[in-house]
C-alpha cells in the first residue's frame, strides 16, 4: 500500500507541471521550450531508470527518484523562472519518466507474477486519478497562491511520498 500510495504522489507534480508548463517557465513565451523539456527529461528518465534500477537496486531506485522530485520542486516552489525554471522542469519530466519505469519493475518484483495485472491496474488508475485532479487542483490554488505556492504544496507531496518509499523500503524481519 506505501508503494502504490508512492507511486500515486510522485506522478502529481509532473502532471501538474506538463498542464502549466508555460506558467511554471515564468514566460509564456518560452511555453514550447518548457514543454519540449519536460518532455526530453520523461523520455531520459524512462531510458535511464531501468538501468540505474538494474544497477543500484529497487530501493535505491525508488530513494534517488524521491530525492529528484524533491530536487526539481524546489526551484519552483521558490518561484524561479527563466533557464533555472527551465532546468527545474527537465528534472520533473526526468523523475516522471523514471517513475514510469520503476513502477511497473518494482510491482513485478513485489507481487505474485498472478496478481500482477490486477495491483498495477490498482496502481494506474491512481495514476489516472493524478492525472485528472493533479493539474485541476494546481490551476485553482495556483490562482490564489501562485505557482511558488503550488509547489511548494508539491514539496509536502514529495515529502509524504518520500516517506512512503521509505515505509516500503525498511526490510522485512528476517530480511538482511
Amino acid at each position: 500500500m506505501a508503494l502504490r500510495l508512492a507511486f500515486d504522489l510522485d506522478s502529481a507534480p509532473a502532471l501538474a507541471a506538463f498542464a502549466q508548463a508555460g506558467n511554471l517557465a515564468g514566460d509564456l513565451t518560452a511555453v514550447t521550450l518548457a514543454v519540449a523539456l519536460l518532455n526530453v527529461g520523461n523520455f531520459a528518465g524512462r531510458l535511464i531508470a531501468g538501468p540505474l534500477y538494474d544497477r543500484i537496486g529497487r530501493r535505491a531506485a525508488l530513494h534517488a527518484n524521491s530525492a529528484l522530485l524533491v530536487l526539481a520542486c524546489i526551484p519552483l516552489a521558490l518561484g524561479a523562472g527563466g533557464l533555472l525554471a527551465l532546468v527545474a522542469l527537465l528534472l520533473l519530466g526526468t523523475q516522471y519518466g523514471a517513475l514510469s519505469t520503476l513502477t511497473p519493475a518494482t510491482t513485478s518484483d513485489v507481487v505474485p507474477a498472478d496478481r500482477f495485472g490486477t495491483t498495477y491496474g490498482l496502481v494506474f488508475t491512481g495514476w489516472g486519478i493524478a492525472s485528472l485532479v493533479a493539474p485541476v487542483t494546481a490551476a485553482t490554488t495556483a490562482s490564489v497562491i501562485g505557482y511558488g505556492g503550488v509547489y511548494a504544496a508539491f514539496l509536502l507531496v514529495a515529502a509524504l511520498s518520500w516517506a512512503c518509499v521509505t515505509m516500503y523500503s525498511v526490510p522485512a524481519r528476517g530480511e538482511g
